[in-house]
């Protein structure tokens, strides 16, 4: 769907200032003849009545790339629809959106975001907290987009918000829209500039405390421009409705419709402190341990059988053990205060096992509670446009295995 700058309609003009807002500025003056710029005011089939509404700006840019020009639509300050053409030939890709109010200047793009984000976090004042704002400005927004809508998003109650039938049918078009307007953006502003923007990661609490944490100072001292969000939870995140950009789970093989790339092999290890060993003595074999009082996580498995391999010899031996925890970290904490034998994994044990302040008690075998040949996976969401910050830090974990 396109337009072609050389078709008149009535008296408008088109410029990086904007259409209908009675300029042409210089960088695009020169670059068509006075009457293939003054006379527009029609994109393809809509009409383009409000483009002066401060809620949703829409200009037509053009600038000059050596011979070819550089166009597309200028959305709310962001480009959309960029690309290259010929110089006397000038046709620009209309942006299409399903919804005609959005086209129109009637909704903004900032308050889509603003109704989505108000949606998964169920109350205004979390909104304004993340945006730093005072919560009547959040309301406000709402209320102003029901009003163009026509209808309630939100029933309002006073301890929480719930979408109403059609706020729920009207979030998941709208989550499409937004998706793709940022993936314009990302894709244009990429083609632009430095990577810039906020990263949102999330990893289990240990794998971030213990392996992510340490690698990010050299990574933003590297990339200035970039500000990482680090959500670490043991609990499985939406990835899409959390709006993270990347994942790292641990696992045999990622499931489900995310994008996975390994970042390493992970392995674990029977460890203890040099203290404990003084006192109860070394392992001969993994049976050892069924005479020992070990640390066990509270983990489906973790607790009750450990698993050992050497080439095609396995093993399992039953373990017990008084105290038992729900996190790595704490029994490696244990481990260091000589406590007992844990099974830990190398991520979180290695430059403890450098330092000497843990000895591996089977160095010979491979270990695990729940399954061998375990590694570490980034995970993207499918249908995401991956942009040059992501991909700059994605290169920089696999790099610093």
């Amino acid at each position: 769907m396109t337009f072609d700058l050389r078709d008149r309609c009535d008296h408008r003009r088109i410029g990086r200032g904007g259409i209908g807002r009675g300029g042409i500025d210089s960088d695009a003056r020169d670059l068509f003849d006075a009457d293939d710029v003054e006379d527009h005011r029609q994109i393809g089939p809509h009409e383009v009545e409000a483009l002066q509404r401060p809620a949703f700006a829409i200009a037509a840019r053009a600038v000059r790339m050596g011979d070819s020009i550089h166009h597309g639509l200028l959305i709310d300050g962001a480009d959309y629809g960029t690309s290259n053409i010929n110089r006397k030939h000038c046709q620009l890709p209309f942006f299409h959106v399903d919804i005609a109010r959005m086209i129109q200047g009637e909704i903004s793009l900032a308050a889509l975001k603003c109704f989505a984000d108000v949606a998964f976090e169920g109350s205004f004042a979390a909104v304004a907290r993340k945006q730093q704002v005072d919560p009547s400005i959040i309301s406000r927004t709402i209320a102003g987009l029901e009003r163009e809508l026509g209808f309630r998003l939100f029933d309002r109650t006073t301890r929480r918000l719930h979408l109403t039938e059609a706020g729920s049918i009207y979030l998941q078009r709208s989550l499409t829209l937004v998706a793709e307007l940022d993936t314009a953006r990302q894709e244009a502003s990429d083609a632009l500039t430095q990577p810039n923007g906020l990263i949102r990661i999330t990893a289990s609490t240990a794998f971030g405390v213990h392996w992510l944490t340490p690698r990010l100072k050299r990574f933003m001292a590297e990339f200035p421009d970039i500000a990482i969000e680090a959500v670490l939870t043991d609990a499985v995140v939406d990835i899409a409705a959390e709006r993270i950009d990347l994942a790292l789970r641990l696992a045999v093989r990622p499931s489900g419709d995310l994008i996975a790339t390994r970042l390493m092999d992970t392995r674990y290890r029977v460890i203890a402190s040099p203290a404990y060993l003084d006192h109860a003595g070394a392992l001969a074999e993994p049976g050892d341990l069924a005479e020992r009082q070990c640390l066990l996580l509270t983990l489906p498995g973790y607790r009750s059988m450990w698993s050992f391999r050497r080439g095609g010899d396995t093993q399992q031996v039953a373990v017990e053990g008084r105290l038992a925890i729900s996190s790595p970290a704490a029994i490696r904490r244990a481990a260091l205060d000589g406590m007992g034998p844990a099974l830990l994994a190398d991520w979180m044990v290695a430059a403890d096992l450098g330092s000497g302040a843990l000895v591996d008690l089977l160095p010979e075998w491979e270990a695990t509670a729940a399954h061998f040949d375990t590694a570490a996976w980034i995970l993207f969401p499918s249908n995401a446009y991956v942009s040059r910050k992501v991909r700059a830090l994605v290169d920089y974990l696999k790099r610093s295995v």
